[in-house]
């Protein structure tokens, strides 16, 4: 570009190239000559070759700094005065202080308002010439400096005398006019202690030759002892070997005073806009931000990233019995819950309400996501003291991973809310990676029927055992088989997670005929009477009404494959309630051939116990809803209590499914249930294991007599 005096020059100083080509379409329309650099030592060689009139430096750049090259600019030739505005990200106090001790003239917080700029830089270059102008205009110095609270000064270091005008005396609150000389050494005494080296020091460049011009600040106590805040600039002239410093010193006390009322007011706006006053964590907007920022680091660095919603279940509820101001102290201590939790490089935020979010950089695996997880959810365990009351509450969080659920911040919050209703819906107190609704819904898409027999025959099932503990003694009374399928495509199937789409289907049959043969042959090792006393397998509405199912069981019993009551067949409610004089005769039939017969997932359906109490039905299994709900719901604890007292009142055993809490445990027990099965009391085994563990158990008894 080339330069014309009609123009102003302009240095912007910033790597990256779209602040670069912003800069030069806004300011090079309002008349303004451009320069660019993208660095600070491309900075420093471009200023000595243009001459900019004022430089625009970001503050965060590779290599040199923007608070380290604009200390660098002040001592260049002709860059003592130059106006330097930063532009900084960071909106804290201290940034913004350090910027104007490196010698920065002003301040701009990204992102930049590109219009509001251009205003702003011809401010600063019009202040600029103002200082000019009353260095030029003898004529009208006096007038000037009164109106500008600026007195001119000479010092002579052979003679060490001062001469100020009356300016001068008038802002030192000394007696004296410009006639009068006086020791330099009466000044110093009133120049505050840590000030006083740094003029010193100023002092001895000046008098070295260093400097020909300077300008520093420093602080003189007044007559009220309080700080008056001065800044002096000058310049070094000799005369017939006679050194003379003059210059001028100028009362920048209420100027620094404004603009240190400024900063603190546009830093507690700041905070205030990017903060949420209840609980002063970032709020939606910040976060956002911070999670924009966070992927695209992730993205150079080829990290993963997670992203977790969670809420507060039943936190209405608390509003509306004890008040919101108990609800405002509730979300106070869940933040500083959520602050012990993590780590000080993750974030969290609260988006409003009693949604929160946490950001977990660098990290790498789901492994360390779930750990996080279950760190939060176990800290909500412990009750909250609310106004001398205990409140219980849990959470229900959702994961989302960047990039493999979504490579931007709006469809990564999009996966991990989702997520997080999952989970709500899965039950309270718990955690759901977007990826595993992601390969729910695609086994729902794809999963078809005639997969199930390819399935088989290439044995890609596999039988689970679940043992089933007795909650008085802890000992091991039963096992319930569990189907997993391998798949080649979609990885380890859980049965809820095909079994929906190939129910009814022939297929489907096959398989629960292979899971019976398969448990039938492995009876003799598990059952006995110092084993286990039964297994429990579960059986669908067409199997259950199959004479093909009934004459296996009488041949296996005549064949001595099965002794009696060994095997159990657990039936949904729909099973039973849908004919129910029908499903009487049959559970009569299996009863009478020595299979047991157990109502699973009691409660989830329209069960009347009038109609079970003349079934030989062995036991009522708890459906898992309930049990999920039992430290959070006081009406879920009483509705189990009723189904367990309804339950041993017909004569049946109570199981609870789906234990996953030692506190579910010790209320269940409390409450008289007899027996239990989860994955918080025992893992599922494969059988060999569960045979082994049995053989295991057995040993030790005799051991011990």
């Amino acid at each position: 570009m080339k330069k014309t005096d009609e123009k102003t020059v302009l240095l912007v100083v910033d790597d990256d190239p779209m602040v670069q080509f912003l800069a030069e379409e806004s300011l090079q329309s309002c008349g303004f000559e451009i320069h660019v650099a993208g660095n600070g030592e491309d900075a420093l060689r471009q200023f000595q070759a243009c001459r900019a009139q004022l430089v625009l430096m970001d503050v965060m750049m590779p290599g040199m700094n923007g608070f380290d090259c604009c200390r660098k600019l002040r001592e260049l030739p002709g860059g003592e005065n130059v106006p330097v505005l930063l532009m900084t990200g960071m909106d804290d106090v201290n940034s913004i202080e350090q910027a104007y001790e490196v010698g920065a003239t002003d301040f701009a917080i990204k992102p930049i308002n590109w219009l509001i700029l251009e205003h702003r830089i011809r401010y600063v270059l019009r202040a600029c010439e103002l200082v000019k102008d009353l260095q030029q205009s003898e004529a009208r110095l006096e007038h000037a400096q009164r109106i500008a609270q600026l007195g001119s000064w000479e010092y002579t270091p052979q003679t060490n005398w001062l001469w100020g005008s009356r300016e001068f005396y008038r802002i030192l609150e000394l007696e004296g006019d410009e006639t009068t000389l006086f020791a330099f050494k009466k000044v110093l005494p009133r120049v505050v202690k840590p000030d006083r080296n740094k003029l010193f020091g100023e002092l001895r460049k000046i008098l070295s030759g260093e400097h020909c011009h300077f300008e520093f600040e420093f602080g003189m106590l007044r007559g009220d002892r309080r700080v008056r805040k001065l800044s002096i600039l000058g310049r070094v002239r000799k005369n017939r070997n006679m050194l003379r410093i003059s210059g001028t010193i100028h009362d920048i006390t209420e100027q620094r005073l404004l603009e240190q009322t400024l900063r603190e007011n546009e830093a507690r706006q700041t905070y205030l806009a990017n903060h949420d006053p209840l609980t002063g964590l970032p709020n939606r907007l910040m976060f956002h931000s911070c999670l924009e920022h966070a992927l695209g680091l992730a993205a150079r660095q080829k990290r993963k990233t997670a992203l977790m919603f969670l809420d507060l279940n039943n936190f209405k509820s608390i509003n509306d019995s004890l008040g919101h101001e108990a609800g405002d102290k509730v979300l106070i201590e869940v933040a500083e819950r959520l602050r012990k939790v993590l780590r000080q490089t993750d974030t969290v935020a609260r988006l409003g309400g009693d949604e929160f979010v946490v950001l977990l950089e660098q990290n790498d695996t789901l492994k360390q996501a779930s750990i996080v997880a279950e760190k939060i959810i176990n800290h909500f365990q412990v009750p909250l003291q609310v106004q001398n009351q205990d409140i219980k509450l849990s959470t229900s969080l959702g994961i989302a991973i960047y990039p493999d659920d979504s490579a931007d911040a709006d469809g990564l919050m999009h996966c991990a809310d989702v997520a997080m209703y999952r989970a709500k819906k899965t039950g309270l107190g718990r955690y759901f990676f977007y990826n595993e609704i992601a390969k729910q819904d695609e086994v729902k898409r794809i999963i078809e029927p005639t997969e199930l027999a390819i399935a088989l025959a290439e044995g890609q099932f596999e039988l689970l055992f679940q043992p089933i503990i007795d909650l008085q003694n802890n000992g091991w009374v039963g096992a319930k088989v569990r189907l997993h399928w391998n798949h080649p495509q979609h990885g380890a199937l859980k049965k809820k997670d095909f079994y929906p789409q190939v129910e009814r289907s022939l297929e489907m049959e096959a398989v629960e005929r292979w899971m019976l043969e398969q448990v039938m042959a492995k009876l003799p090792a598990l059952v006995g009477s110092d084993r286990l006393e039964y297994v429990a397998i579960d059986i669908s509405m067409r199997r259950f009404y199959q004479q093909e199912l009934l004459d296996r069981v009488i041949t296996a019993g005549k064949r001595g494959e099965v002794t009696r009551y060994q095997l159990q067949f657990d039936v949904r409610e729909e099973i039973l309630m849908v004919d129910v004089e029908r499903a009487s005769q049959r559970v009569h039939s299996l009863w009478r051939n020595g299979i047991h017969v157990a109502l699973a997932d009691f409660g989830a359906g329209s069960s009347c116990l009038g109609k079970l109490k003349d079934m030989p039905l062995r036991a009522l299994k708890i459906d898992q809803s309930y049990i999920q709900q039992l430290e959070q719901s006081p009406t879920s604890l009483k509705l189990c209590e009723a189904i367990i007292a309804a339950g041993h009142c017909l004569g049946f055993d109570v199981v609870a499914q789906g234990i996953e809490t030692t506190a579910q445990c010790e209320l269940l027990r409390d409450a008289g249930c007899q027996r239990a099965e989860g994955d918080a009391l025992v893992a599922e085994l494969t059988g060999d294991a569960l045979i082994a563990e049995l053989t295991t158990r057995m040993r030790r008894v005799n051991e011990n007599g």
